[in-house]
């Protein structure tokens, strides 16, 4: 068994970085970037978080915006993800195999942002000294994932059918855990006191719905992509139907819910809060954060009328609106979720924040590191799933030749 468990890991490990033009030129990239965000990190670490756009007044960033969008879809990936593990025969398993693997590769990035967030890598400690249970419920979380994830993988890779009590019961701890943190996460900006901006009480199915639209988008995406060559004809079909169907409910919700906190904003109370008409309409003069604002629900908007439409049919069509979806939902979380609880401050000062480039590249660092670890998951349940890496077969390293994805 321990000799089927090295031949597994160092089979995947030589999967990872052997395969097409196109596999590779991506996995470059996210390499590049992600050394790019290592090198900002570092000069991070040297100056201290001056070298931000944080400032005594806006304490919080794009960091924590990052981190708190990266826990919610990991917890919403597992949810939509880990409910298929529960039906016998389902031809969905491989979708939530993919699901699986995009809240690990979450749950890494949000743990990439807390660290970049702390300033110098001294303070890392002080997490596990004043907050030692959430980092052991995020550890607990990915470990749970995790072995769903590899014992249903390495089960296909020794071709045995793996017995239901080997992963249901971590999966259903998974989704519990996963409800847990996704409900916490939203009430945690609501509960904090003296910012008047997150008093808001929509605010927490908005960030919930946020949530559920950037998994399915990233999933639906992983789809076009053919990321996962197994799930073909029918199935695949079902898939894309379920996912879009998923990616679009989320998408309506997120924007009844915002335009149904604007109109009791600025229709239900006697003045709007100076933090919600700095966001969107600006405040003496300063509107550094409305366009980002305004072009996050255009495209959110775009997004789930093409979605519902007949057009969206088309691959490309498909691909453009998860793509629109997903970057309103990034926008409007990076740029409207955190920054205007702090402006203007409590003493009546509008001290704008805008990200320096070296807060943009540990940033894009993080991201390209959360992408290679869920490239690499997606790309070993592929070749299992497919059959292209199995005990008995030596793994086929170039996907142009067996006719998956390159």
């Amino acid at each position: 068994m321990m000799r089927d468990t090295l031949r597994f890991l160092g089979r995947a490990f030589v999967l990872s970085f052997a395969g097409g033009g196109r596999y590779r030129a991506w996995m470059f990239a996210l390499t590049a970037a992600a050394l790019l965000g290592v090198n900002a990190c570092a000069r991070q670490w040297a100056l201290g978080l001056a070298t931000t756009g944080l400032s005594d007044q806006v304490t919080w960033g794009i960091y924590i915006a990052g981190f708190a969008l990266a826990v919610g879809t990991a917890c919403a990936a597992a949810l939509l993800a880990l409910p298929l593990f529960f039906r016998r025969g389902s031809d969905l398993l491989d979708l939530a195999l993919l699901g699986a693997a995009l809240a690990v590769s979450c749950v890494l990035a949000a743990a990439g942002f807390v660290i970049a967030d702390t300033g110098r890598p001294d303070r890392v400690l002080h997490l596990l000294v004043e907050l030692p249970g959430h980092v052991l419920a995020l550890g607990v979380f990915l470990l749970l994932i995790l072995h769903v994830w590899g014992s249903l993988v390495y089960c296909a890779y020794l071709r045995r059918r793996p017995g239901r009590a080997l992963y249901l019961p971590f999966a259903l701890l998974a989704v519990l855990g996963a409800f847990c943190a996704q409900s916490a996460a939203s009430f945690l900006y609501v509960g904090l006191g003296g910012r008047a901006f997150w008093e808001e009480p929509l605010g927490a199915p908005r960030f919930v719905a946020a949530a559920c639209a950037a998994a399915p988008a990233v999933l639906l995406l992983t789809l076009l992509a053919g990321g996962l060559p197994s799930a073909a004809g029918a199935a695949r079909e079902r898939a894309l139907r379920l996912v879009r169907a998923l990616l679009a409910a989320a998408l309506w919700a997120d924007l009844l819910l915002c335009a149904g906190a604007l109109l009791l904003e600025f229709l239900g109370r006697a003045a709007p809060r100076s933090s919600t008409a700095y966001l969107y309409f600006g405040l003496d003069g300063r509107a550094a954060l409305a366009p980002w604002i305004w072009s996050a629900l255009a495209l959110k908007a775009l997004a789930a009328v093409v979605l519902c439409s007949r057009v969206a049919a088309r691959p490309r069509v498909l691909a453009l609106a998860c793509g629109a979806g997903l970057a309103g939902v990034l926008l409007e979380e990076a740029f409207g979720r955190i920054t205007p609880a702090f402006v203007p401050s409590p003493l009546g000062e509008v001290v704008e924040y805008a990200p320096t480039l070296n807060e943009a590249l540990v940033c894009l660092g993080v991201l390209a590191g959360g992408l290679l670890a869920y490239s690499i998951l997606v790309r070993i349940t592929a070749a299992v799933s497919a059959g292209r890496l199995t005990r008995d077969l030596p793994p086929v390293v170039s996907c142009e030749k067996s006719g998956g994805p390159s």
